[in-house]
C-alpha cells in the first residue's frame, strides 16, 4: 500500500483505500490473500484475469482487478486520491480528492452513482456542478466550492439507515446526503 487512508470491511473481505495508487484494494479476511482492485487501469493486468480489467486508460475496471496498476482519474470510475471508505449492506460508499461521494457495488466493483461535485454528468440533476442525486456517470474535479451538496475534501464518511454523512476538512463542515436518492440532505 501507499498512504492508506481508510478502510471497511464485511465478513469476507477487508476494503483498504489505498490513496496514493488511486485504488479501493481488497483481501480476503481468512487467509490474507489480496483479492482485487478497482479504479481507472493505468497498466493492465497481464495474467489472464476477466477482460474488462485488460485495457488500460479506458475508465473503471467495473470488476475487481488483479495485478496492473490504477492511474489517477477525475473521469467516471476512476479514483483521484481516494480518502475514506465506509460500507453499507452490497454497497461501499468512498469519497475521493475529486470531491466525489461513490457508490460501489461489492460483489462486481462497479461505481453505481456518485453525488456531490461532479461534471460532465449522465442520470442525474446538477446544480451548479452539484449533484442533486445519485448520477449514472459523472466525471469530478475542479475546485468544489462553499456550496450546499458539496464537500472539497471529504475526509472521512459514515452511514446510518437514512444518511450518508462526509465530513470536509478543507471548509470544516459535515455534509449530509440521503442515502437513497443522493439528494443533499443539510450541512451540519
Amino acid at each position: 500500500y501507499s498512504n492508506p487512508f481508510g478502510v471497511a470491511a464485511d465478513n469476507t473481505y477487508v476494503y483498504i483505500v489505498n490513496y496514493s495508487y488511486h485504488r479501493i484494494d481488497r483481501v480476503r479476511i481468512t487467509d490474507g490473500l489480496y483479492n482485487g482492485w478497482i479504479g481507472r487501469i493505468n497498466a493492465a493486468p497481464t495474467d489472464g484475469v476477466d477482460a474488462s480489467c485488460a485495457t488500460a486508460g479506458t475508465g473503471d475496471s467495473s470488476v475487481w482487478c488483479i495485478g496492473g496498476t490504477a492511474s489517477q482519474s477525475n473521469a467516471q470510475g476512476g479514483l483521484n486520491g481516494p480518502r475514506a471508505i465506509a460500507r453499507d449492506g452490497s454497497q461501499l460508499y468512498v469519497t475521493d480528492n475529486g470531491g466525489r461521494v461513490m457508490r460501489v457495488n461489492i460483489s462486481d466493483g462497479a461505481i453505481n452513482g456518485t453525488i456531490s461535485f461532479v461534471s460532465s454528468v449522465t442520470g442525474c440533476t446538477v446544480s451548479s456542478n452539484v449533484a442533486q442525486g445519485w448520477c449514472t456517470s459523472a466525471n469530478g474535479g475542479g475546485t468544489p466550492t462553499t456550496q450546499y451538496g458539496t464537500a472539497r475534501t471529504p475526509a472521512g464518511v459514515a452511514i446510518n439507515s437514512t444518511y450518508i454523512y462526509v465530513v470536509d476538512s478543507y471548509y470544516n463542515k459535515l455534509v449530509r446526503f440521503n442515502k437513497s436518492t443522493g439528494a443533499p440532505a443539510g450541512i451540519i
